[in-house]
């Protein structure tokens, strides 16, 4: 029996003894812990957020899309570039380089369309100029017509009977 006796006291010992620790250390004093610090309170000019509330259903509309925002002011429509190549309109008697620009600026490019555009539109068009009482145009859509051909023959013998765009 004292055998026995000697086995529960080892037992009572371990058991007593920390767990994990093989030798005896003197025990840390515990420090009391520390106050977290307070929040400070919210200034009473400070408005406190308050999520919005939504607004009252009224009848409900039917789903309108919004509407695209207005498009800005265009320039000036310009005349559209010609598809074909421009013409050297100065090869008609009685029209200039100055002549050959308003009339580009114009919108008449080739020999096509000066030969197409009405006589009044081509008074317009030099009266804007200021260049109205200078030229007579009246021989213009006549040449332009035989250049537009390719009647080269035809219309070297117009330009011929011409002096300034006029008939001699």
């Amino acid at each position: 029996m004292f055998a026995i006796d000697i086995f529960f006291d080892v037992l009572s010992s371990l058991a007593s003894a920390k767990t994990g620790s093989s030798r005896r250390t003197k025990p840390r004093p515990v420090r009391p812990a520390e106050p977290a610090p307070a929040k400070p309170a919210p200034k009473p000019t400070e408005p406190v957020y308050a999520p919005p509330t939504p607004p009252a259903k009224a009848a409900e509309a039917p789903y309108k899309p919004p509407e695209p925002p207005p498009k800005p002011a265009e320039p000036p429509a310009r005349p559209a570039k010609p598809a074909a190549k421009p013409d050297d309109l100065r090869r008609i008697e009685g029209i200039g380089p100055k002549i050959s620009r308003v009339l580009v600026d114009a919108g008449v490019t080739t020999f096509s369309q000066l030969a197409s555009t009405p006589m009044d539109h081509l008074r317009e068009i030099l009266a804007d100029a200021g260049l109205g009482n200078l030229v007579d145009p009246s021989s213009w859509p006549e040449q332009a017509r035989l250049a537009a051909a390719e009647d080269w023959d035809a219309f070297q013998r117009l330009k011929d009977d011409l002096s300034r765009g006029r008939r001699v």
